[in-house]
């Protein structure tokens, strides 16, 4: 695998050769430490986690399932990745106060 990608969903969705550094993978022991911060909830298939410009967007961390985020709308909507089982999401933005760059979705 390349460190670049061409941007279309498939090659985003394979990773380069750093993907497991850029987008590390939570274990067990590191689940059980979130769980006592936060709360387990079910989504259903499109629900909406966060919507770009959303301020405080907390830290999912994904169970099962898959998390896909977007930036844009419509005809400019642009697929930036989706998130696996061992995943989180986070906002750098959040801790300084900016809003959220991208949309997050449940497929």
């Amino acid at each position: 695998m390349s460190d670049k990608t061409s941007g279309k969903r498939e090659d985003l969705l394979a990773g380069g050769s750093r993907h497991h550094q850029i987008f590390p993978k939570l274990n067990d022991a590191q689940f059980a430490v979130l769980e006592r911060y936060g709360e387990r909830r079910k989504l259903s298939a499109g629900d909406v986690l966060f919507t770009e410009g959303d301020r405080h967007v907390p830290m999912y961390a994904i169970v099962s399932g898959t998390i896909e985020a977007t930036r844009g709308s419509g005809e400019n909507l642009h697929f930036l990745g989706a998130h696996g089982p061992g995943s989180f999401t986070g906002e750098v933005g959040t801790l300084a106060g900016r809003g959220a760059v991208a949309s997050a979705r449940n497929e």
